[in-house]
């Protein structure tokens, strides 16, 4: 069954009906059909009161109908068509600048006419291995890192990849955004993965290193520039992994991957979903998270545990419309540490690092040493909190890291 997104809130679908209006001009009719949607928040004050709701349909950032939150909570829309022509469609609800929510609109749903939009506040919600809802939350940023502009939604956890057929035959999988349990727990997941490693055989320098893993495998980490994430080439191998993942051919090098689903795993949610843009230039999508950048002073980042279970870098985005302070949003990026092929994985715990979508045009140093420069099409770009430095890496394209999605 086809997946239909919808973005953050809870939202009460009423019955439908048919309003027939005539014209008398011309004696036509038309239907509208009415789709009434109530929101919850996560204070005592409905934050979502007098601001604008959107439905949208996926892969598309323009908005289908439009309707005023009430101080109740409550949006009505008047559709053109039943909801029930919406059941093959992906849909979204939001409010600009401030949150998305993406939601698989079932059956049971539309006969009902009634639907509930989580809180912003908790996350995205998986059910049967994928994603019931994912909830996008506005940072500040903006698409290309402008200060103005297409706004940017960030997922609130990071991508994960679920094997969901027994090894021996070709791996099959499902991918999903980490819900609020499994991001407190990705400090520990690829720390599980590499235990289950040593019992089972990993194909490495092929494009399914996963086809001997068991049934219910997860990762977490991706190399560069595979849009399957089953990949797993040695770190010596980095320009095989270049040539054969075709970002490289002859004097042709792929540096930008945001968006192009030849290359970024992050598109296999559909929609618009993709891998921000990064580098050691001001315009870029993730520069907004480093710890100086004078643009946006109120995103400052928090390194305190913010759970038992694991530790992470904690933001807090204050949501400013017309000139008034709404509600604050909040990301967090687990310590999920990284690792090089199948043999080492550091950091669990201790470490941060997430791809961009941008390689290194240039000789670049690896982890900031003169002495380990490579060919700039073997290097990427990251993020990262590593050695008490919140700021750029750049890795071999194929060392294993998160991955945190954007949608516009």
């Amino acid at each position: 069954m086809k997946r239909i997104f919808v973005m953050i809130m809870v939202v009460t679908v009423s019955a439908l009906f048919t309003v027939s209006c005539s014209d008398d001009e011309d004696k036509k009719s038309s239907n509208q059909y009415t789709f009434v949607v109530n929101t919850t928040s996560s204070t005592a004050t409905n934050y979502y009161s007098g601001q604008t709701l959107q439905l949208g349909f996926a892969g598309s950032t323009d908005a289908v109908s439009e309707a005023v939150v009430d101080e109740n909570g409550k949006a009505v829309f008047l559709l053109p068509a039943n909801l029930a022509d919406y059941s093959s469609r992906d849909v979204w609800f939001g409010v600009k600048k401030m949150v998305k929510f993406f939601h698989t609109l079932t059956d049971a749903e539309i006969s009902s006419a009634t639907l509930i939009l989580p809180d912003k506040d908790a996350g995205s919600i998986v059910k049967d291995k994928v994603n019931d809802w994912i909830v996008a939350l506005y940072m500040g940023v903006n698409k290309g890192g402008k200060a103005d502009g297409e706004p940017l939604y960030w997922a609130t956890g990071n991508l994960i990849t679920e094997k969901i057929n027994e090894p021996g035959s070709s791996t099959k999988v499902v991918y999903r955004i980490a819900d609020e349990s499994e991001s407190m727990e990705e400090t520990q997941i690829q720390s599980s993965f590499m235990k289950v490693v040593k019992d089972y055989e990993l194909i490495i320098d092929s494009d399914d290193a996963y086809v001997n893993m068991p049934n219910g495998t997860k990762w977490n980490m991706y190399q560069f520039g595979d849009n399957t994430g089953l990949r797993m080439y040695d770190i010596e191998h980095v320009e095989q992994f270049v040539t054969d993942t075709k970002q490289m051919a002859g004097s042709n090098i792929v540096y930008d991957i945001s968006g192009n689903k030849d290359f970024d795993v992050a598109t296999q949610l559909g929609g618009l979903w993709r891998i921000p843009t990064g580098g050691k230039t001001g315009n870029n999508e993730f520069a907004a998270f480093e710890d100086q950048v004078e643009e946006y002073a109120n995103l400052k980042p928090n390194f305190a545990a913010y759970d038992d279970n694991g530790k992470g870098i904690k933001y807090d985005y204050v949501v400013t419309i017309d000139g008034n302070d709404i509600c604050t949003n909040t990301l967090k990026f687990p310590f999920g540490g990284f690792r090089h092929s199948n043999y080492m994985f550091k950091g669990a715990g201790v470490v941060a690092t997430y791809w961009t979508a941008t390689a290194d045009p240039m000789m670049t140093e690896i982890f900031n040493q003169p002495d380990m420069q490579r060919e700039e099409y073997t290097v990427a770009f990251n993020f990262g909190y590593i050695q008490q430095l919140l700021t750029w890496f750049a890795h071999p394209r194929t060392s294993g890291m998160c991955v945190r999605p954007v949608t516009e």
